[in-house]
């Protein structure tokens, strides 16, 4: 019995250091994990459609159905998709928990194919534990899964309260810059009010002024036909003077008002332009504000993917270095059982 068992830790601890040091692809490990019974180590990254008589991966989900494993599918409504097919009755585990006929249960090892680790699985016929040892591990598995949840609680506690901050502060520039165009709009109507008085006034003093056109007129032809009767020749003479003088009076009155209308004209359009100079300078000011946010958006989600392969190297490194220490550990047992069973075997000689 000792030798088979030397036999197959010194064929496990040479195949271990082959496998980690010339790189084993999966199905060579498969092929070591049915000769001899045990796992050689788990793959990192997506896993293939695949389905094994043995638990092949530990930290994944799988499909329990028929005695066999079945990696790669999707669970969804009781029902497990897998290369096409379509299974029913059977038990998936994921993340610390069995899923049977639309319900969740707390996995048990041995029971429906559930198995923690390599050992669980390799002792499956072993005497089982005893009631307090189970109860305790029960205890600590139920603690680790209630701190796991609390912990995603917390984590998601936080997400939405920076969900909330981002919300409050988007309503907050929101709400200032409606503010601001409020006032722009108050100063453009106050603009627009006084304007309209201003042009109410001109055409009022237009209108008096016409009226006591009227009326100086309407006393001038008065006094002109009584003059007639005497001084026609001259009064004829004088009126034609008069109406000339009054031509050139409305004409340079006119000529006036013109002036009056184009410099209001051109400061009309001077506001105008000074009005569409500040809108521009607002929109670029608000351009280059959401250029600068949405360039601390990209910076942000860049640092978050090369976190996660920072995490994923580190996971990587750490797997890898565990396999070796394993490996290393192992060959140095073997040889200190092998110099141990030498100098026993010199000595029975």
């Amino acid at each position: 019995m000792l030798k088979k068992q030397f036999k197959k830790y010194s064929l496990i601890a040479t195949l271990g250091s082959t496998f980690l040091f010339t790189g084993c692809v999966p199905q060579q490990a498969m092929y070591a994990q049915q000769a001899y019974g045990y796992n050689t180590g788990n793959i990192v990254g997506s896993i293939a459609a695949a389905s094994y008589s043995y638990p092949y991966y530990y930290n994944r989900p799988y499909y329990y159905y028929g005695g066999r494993y079945y990696y790669g599918g999707r669970y969804r409504n009781g029902y497990y998709y897998y290369n096409g097919h379509r299974y029913r009755r059977g038990h998936y585990y994921y993340n610390g928990y069995r899923y049977y006929n639309g319900r969740r249960y707390r996995p048990v090892v041995g029971n429906y194919g559930y198995y923690r680790n390599v050992n669980d699985y390799r002792n499956r016929y072993a005497r089982p534990y005893s009631n307090r040892y189970e109860r305790n591990r029960l205890r600590r598995e139920r603690n680790q899964l209630r701190y796991d949840r609390n912990r995603q609680l917390r984590e998601n506690n936080n997400l939405r309260y920076e969900r909330n901050l981002q919300k409050r502060e988007r309503n907050r520039l929101r709400a200032q810059k409606n503010e601001e165009i409020r006032k722009r709009n108050a100063q453009i109507r106050e603009k627009r009010i006084l304007r309209q008085e201003r042009n109410a006034q001109i055409r009022e003093q237009n209108r008096r002024r016409q009226q006591e056109l009227r009326r100086q007129r309407r006393r001038n032809r008065a006094a002109n036909e009584e003059l007639m009767r005497v001084h026609q020749a001259q009064n004829l003479q004088r009126e034609e003077q008069r109406l000339l003088r009054q031509e050139r009076n409305a004409q340079k009155r006119q000529q006036q008002r013109l002036r009056q209308a184009r410099q209001m004209q051109r400061q009309e359009q001077r506001h105008l332009r000074e009005e569409k100079r500040q809108l521009r300078q607002e929109r670029r000011a608000q351009k280059r504000e959401q250029k600068r946010i949405h360039q601390a958006r990209r910076l942000q989600k860049k640092e978050h993917r090369l976190l996660k392969k920072e995490r994923k190297l580190n996971r990587k490194a750490q797997n890898m270095q565990q396999v070796f220490q394993e490996a290393q550990k192992r060959s140095v047992i073997e040889q200190l059982k092998m110099q141990k069973r030498l100098s026993l075997q010199a000595y029975k000689y």
